[in-house]
């Protein structure tokens, strides 16, 4: 089934899709809005489907673009296979996106099938890289970050070793906020459980000012990068996530002994603190609350975008978390960058 919308002013149809097995469509709407404000004519899925049923509309519609929502790892099976399927009959730009989606997976298969394929981070870039689709330009190459390694301490290096952390460093200028730091948690299972400390009503957002103004008082922003756990890992091994946990805040101890200050962000895990069942957090409370740490959108920190300053693309899942450090005794010559979302 598809919802078909169309606007006078273009003439080039999009056929937007998601392909099975996914974790979810909402990204979906979400790229169709822009799509629709941007006045082109769009056809959206209405279920997930696989490399048959994909090969079989692509005949129905005819379209000019066809675009693909990525968002578990199977997926990406489907999308090969369909590529596959499609070979050497495959003459319109493909443009692909979603979780599991990445720039060096779209140069890749783009070389491998001999067919120009993009690739849209989202709602901030989706109607430019329609464009450039539509006109037939070449493909962003991967993007380049801007910090650089960071020596681990030795005073946690054996921790770092043991989670298999690395360190990007720089300015915290690297930082970019926007006012809708929710924007990408429609899927989270926090919401679901409420053991989020947002979704629970435990904390709250602040104010892109209060944000700004906490973050403007640090030196240096410390990006901790370490290798996604999987769905299924995440549910079951409390173990590996307390592990990860506890070496988060081992490292935060550390970095505030060797610069004088130190705020650290959580990696993107359900806590394990608590046993199951134990847990408060859905009224509001907590039983270890100087065990938790904040979440980057509680801080209107737009996590996609300053991971993109910070690291740049990056080929494979990992899983990101902040620490601020130091002191800024100029904070009223810093200023964030340009493209902050207000």
């Amino acid at each position: 089934m598809f919802y078909k919308m169309e606007y006078p002013e273009k003439d080039k149809i999009v056929t937007l899709v998601s392909l099975s097995p996914s974790f979810g469509r909402k990204g979906l709407q979400s790229l169709l809005k822009q799509w629709q404000e941007a006045d082109f004519s769009v056809e959206l899925s209405g279920t997930d489907l696989d490399e048959m049923a994909l090969s079989n509309v692509l005949k129905e519609s005819n379209p000019d673009v066809l675009a693909i929502s990525c968002t578990s790892p199977d997926s990406i099976s489907t999308l090969k296979n369909f590529l596959q399927l499609e070979q050497h009959k495959l003459a319109i730009p493909l443009i692909i996106g979603g979780l599991y989606a990445d720039p060096f997976l779209a140069n890749t298969l783009s070389d491998l099938y001999r067919i120009k394929i993009y690739y849209s981070r989202g709602i901030e870039d989706c109607v430019k890289i329609l464009s450039m689709a539509l006109e037939g330009r070449d493909p962003d190459p991967p993007c380049m970050g801007e910090a650089k390694p960071f020596p681990v301490p030795v005073e946690f290096e054996e921790t770092a070793e043991k989670c298999n952390i690395s360190f990007l460093e720089g300015p915290v200028d690297l930082i970019e906020l926007t006012s809708d730091p929710l924007m990408g948690c429609e899927d989270c299972p926090g919401k679901i459980d409420r053991t989020c400390p947002l979704a629970s009503g435990y904390t709250k957002i602040r104010s892109i000012t209060e944000s700004r103004d906490l973050i403007s008082t640090f030196r240096k922003v410390i990006l901790m990068i370490t290798p996604a756990l999987s769905m299924k890992t995440m549910e079951i091994s409390r173990n590996r996530r307390k592990s990860l946990w506890y070496s988060m805040l081992e490292i935060e101890s550390i970095m505030e002994q060797k610069y004088g200050r130190a705020m650290i962000f959580k990696f993107p895990v359900k806590c394990p603190i608590c046993e199951p069942g134990k847990c408060i957090m859905p009224q509001g409370k907590c039983n270890f609350p100087e065990l938790i740490r904040p979440l980057h959108e509680e801080y209107c920190i737009n996590m996609p975008a300053t991971i993109m300053n910070i690291a740049g693309d990056r080929e494979s899942m990992e899983m990101y978390a902040l620490v601020l450090t130091g002191e800024n005794r100029q904070e009223n010559k810093f200023h964030f960058r340009k493209g902050i979302s207000l």
